[in-house]
């Protein structure tokens, strides 16, 4: 099996998860968008350990790509300016002080608008929270959209699908 290919998928079935375990919390906190962050990195981790290095590193660039696609969405649906706030309230400091340094770097590339070069963390604990705060950021998007994150996820991984074979012409 080629991941890679299947790398899309597998961070929108991650980020659907994940936002349905944040809708449950807010819903059991009264609904605030503002309350308790569920950690999240352990099942994320769970389903990291899985996949070879590669594999791994090609969801991150997925969740990050993912993102970046969110919040330019959210952008252009709020006819904002690269640099203006998007009153998203998702806290990186969170993150990253539970992040070593390279991976607090890596979370600077993914999270940023143009993303970049970057290097892979190397214990799974700092993929799996840098994959956290992606997918969290992802979330805040989406519901700043006024959609459920969590039904606009599983409908992305529903219609995302590994390429298939191409047929050949019939001329």
């Amino acid at each position: 099996m080629d991941r890679h290919w299947q790398a899309p998928q597998v961070a929108y079935e991650l980020a659907a998860e994940r936002a349905e375990e944040l809708r449950d919390t807010a819903a059991q906190q009264g609904g605030g968008p503002r309350g308790r962050v569920p950690d999240g990195a352990e099942q994320i981790g769970k389903a990291l350990q899985d996949m070879f290095p590669g594999e791994r590193r090609d969801v991150l660039e997925a969740l990050a790509a993912q993102m970046r696609g969110s919040l330019w969405e959210l952008r252009g649906r709020l006819d904002t300016a690269p640099g203006d706030p998007l009153d998203i309230h998702v806290d990186l400091t969170r993150y990253a002080d539970r992040l070593c340094e390279r991976a607090r770097g890596a979370l600077d590339v993914l999270g940023s608008p143009q993303g970049g070069p970057w290097d892979m963390p190397e214990c799974s604990h700092c993929q799996a929270v840098t994959a956290a705060a992606l997918i969290d950021l992802q979330c805040s998007a989406i519901a700043r959209l006024g959609a459920e994150p969590a039904e606009v996820l599983r409908h992305l991984a529903e219609q995302v699908r590994a390429p298939r074979q191409r047929e050949a012409a019939n001329d």
